[in-house]
């Protein structure tokens, strides 16, 4: 892609493949290999962690580490380790975590001024927003920070990290998020209303496809039945992603229990709870949690599925789940979904077109959708065609690249 004024990005996050296939953040990868496409140079900045591999030939930018604490092993942040179910910290975070912000700040300098970066792109308010904000502060480069959700939670709910995520707020040339709702729970922390802008996650169109092969494959391995309905849910397990519901909408249909099977895949600290749920609702037959899988194998778990489903809430201390890149992977899988009718959904999903949105929460509606959906395939195979077409015109992360180029040529 020839784009003009090219530029030099440097990324600031906690959280990104630390090698090809790594679950942690995957979508960083495809936002950094996209801004290859529009920036004369991508770096992307990361804390060190004893699996990262930055020469990996599969990361088209290129990744810088620091360190902050004194032996490879107490390198414990970042990487989806931060916080407890997305709601608590952790203790290491109390503790590591002011080194870790000093020691970002000084490597982003020092980055700044031996490339010549032009624009700082921090994800997550807090830490990198901060991080992000000082080293503008220091350096005079502008600076876009990205809100993908935990951040927005925890610094509503802690003086410490609101006061780091406002002066992020003040110094952010703009402030990108991938969903509406979360934006307004931006600007009751204090963020300008006229710096937001939506910009969802995209996905690897090439990569995520269609392939009966795979998806057989993938069965033939778990002796799923052929003729069942296949419905897969992709995601951490914590509350906010709602598989709590989607158990309780299982239990209701209980007529189609020997036509489904429902494979989860994913691992969290909700885990346990939830598989308690299923002994509990007899679904056991019925629901197989696969666990944590590597994700360079994810497009064989769409492949597997019939219908995707992830049915996103906000939990009960107010953390919301309005966007997943897992569900735009589905559909760029031609796969017909079921999730929330929340206004980041909303930003992907055209309800009745490219699959069902139902109301957070309403188990009786999830029912009704999956129910839908099970007994009618042919409304699933036009979903899952139109769904594909939608993910290669609007959501490939070339194109999700060329957003964020027009928003970075507004504030040079």
């Amino acid at each position: 892609m020839a784009e003009k004024n090219k530029m030099k990005i440097l990324t600031i996050t906690h959280t990104c493949p630390r090698f090809h296939g790594d679950s942690a953040a995957p979508f960083m990868q495809g936002l950094g290999n996209g801004f290859t496409e529009i920036a004369d140079e991508s770096l992307m900045l990361t804390p060190y962690d004893p699996l990262l591999r930055a020469d990996d030939p599969h990361f088209k930018y290129k990744v810088v580490s620091y360190r902050y604490a004194p032996f490879n092993k107490a390198h414990v942040l970042g990487y989806s380790r931060m916080l407890k179910n997305d709601m608590g910290i952790r203790p290491a975070t109390l503790i590591l975590g002011p080194l870790m912000i000093w020691s970002a700040i000084r490597a982003g300098e020092r980055l700044v001024r031996e490339h010549g970066i032009q624009v700082l792109h921090a994800h997550w308010i807090v830490p990198n927003g901060y991080i992000g904000a000082v080293i503008s502060r220091r350096t005079g480069v502008p600076l876009v920070v990205t809100l993908p959700g935990s951040d927005v939670y925890m610094s509503q709910r802690h003086r410490v990290f609101q006061r780091l995520a406002r002066v992020a707020f003040q110094q952010a040339r703009l402030i990108t998020t991938n969903s509406p709702e979360l934006g307004k729970d931006l600007i009751g922390l204090g963020a300008n209303p006229k710096k937001i802008r939506h910009v969802i996650y995209g996905v690897d169109a090439n990569r995520f496809r269609p392939s009966l092969q795979k998806g057989r494959a993938r069965k033939q391995q778990l002796k799923l039945s052929a003729k069942k309905v296949t419905i897969v849910g992709v995601g951490r397990l914590v509350e906010k992603k709602g598989f709590h519901i989607l158990l309780s909408a299982l239990a209701l249909l209980k007529p189609q229990h020997n036509q489904i099977q429902v494979l989860i895949v994913g691992d969290g600290d909700a885990r346990e709870g939830l598989e308690k749920q299923t002994r509990s609702l007899k679904l056991e037959g019925v629901v197989t949690f696969v666990g944590q899988q590597p994700y360079d194998t994810l497009d064989e778990w769409y492949n597997a599925a019939d219908i995707f489903v992830l049915p996103s809430i906000r939990d009960r201390k107010g953390n919301l789940d309005d966007q997943s890149v897992s569900l735009v992977e589905a559909m760029s899988c031609s796969k017909p979904v079921i999730s929330s009718d929340l206004p980041g959904y909303r930003l992907v999903v055209e309800n009745g077109v490219h699959g069902l949105l139902t109301p957070p929460g309403n188990v009786h509606a999830l029912a009704e959708a999956l129910k839908t959906l099970v007994t009618k395939p042919t409304l699933r195979q036009q979903m899952g065609r139109v769904a594909r077409t939608r993910v290669k015109k609007e959501f490939t992360w070339r194109s999700i690249a060329r957003t964020y180029h027009r928003l970075f040529e507004t504030i040079l």
